[in-house]
C-alpha cells in the first residue's frame, strides 16, 4: 500500500461523502411538494438523487450524482398553493428507510476508506523508518 492506496482511498471518502450529502437532501426535502408535473414531467417539486459509483482505470472509484426516478409521486393535497385542478401536488419520491441505509453504508465506507489510509501511513513511515 503506497501512494496509489491513499488515492484510492481519498476516492472512496469523497464518494462516502457525496453518498451522505445526497441522502440528506433527500430526507430533508422529504416533505416538500409542488406542483403536479407539466407534460413533460417536469415539476418544481425537489427531485431526490441518487449516487452512481463508477470504477475508474487507477483502482479508484468516481461518484456522480444522477436523478432518481421515479422523482416524483402524487399526494391528494387540495389546500396546497401548487395544488393542480385535481387537487394533487407532487411530492418527492423519498423512502426513508432507503435514505438511512444510504447514511449508514456512507458511514461504513468513510471509515474503512480512512482506516486505509491509516494503514497506508503507517506502512509508509515503517518502510522510511528502515530505509534511516
Amino acid at each position: 500500500m503506497g501512494v496509489g492506496a491513499i488515492g484510492t482511498a481519498l476516492g472512496g471518502m469523497r464518494a462516502a461523502s457525496l453518498r451522505l450529502d445526497a441522502a440528506a437532501s433527500n430526507l430533508a426535502n422529504a416533505g416538500s411538494t409542488g406542483a403536479p408535473p407539466d407534460a413533460a414531467g417536469r415539476s418544481n417539486a425537489y427531485a431526490p438523487v441518487a449516487v452512481r459509483t463508477t470504477a475508474t482505470a487507477d483502482g479508484g472509484v468516481r461518484a456522480d450524482l444522477v436523478p432518481r426516478a421515479p422523482a416524483y409521486e402524487s399526494r391528494f393535497d387540495p389546500d396546497a398553493p401548487d395544488a393542480g385542478p385535481d387537487g394533487t401536488v407532487a411530492a418527492p419520491a423519498v423512502d426513508v428507510v432507503v435514505e438511512l441505509t444510504d447514511v449508514l453504508r456512507a458511514r461504513q465506507g468513510y471509515a474503512a476508506s480512512a482506516k486505509v489510509v491509516a494503514v497506508a501511513n503507517d506502512m509508509m513511515r515503517t518502510t522510511l523508518d528502515a530505509l534511516t
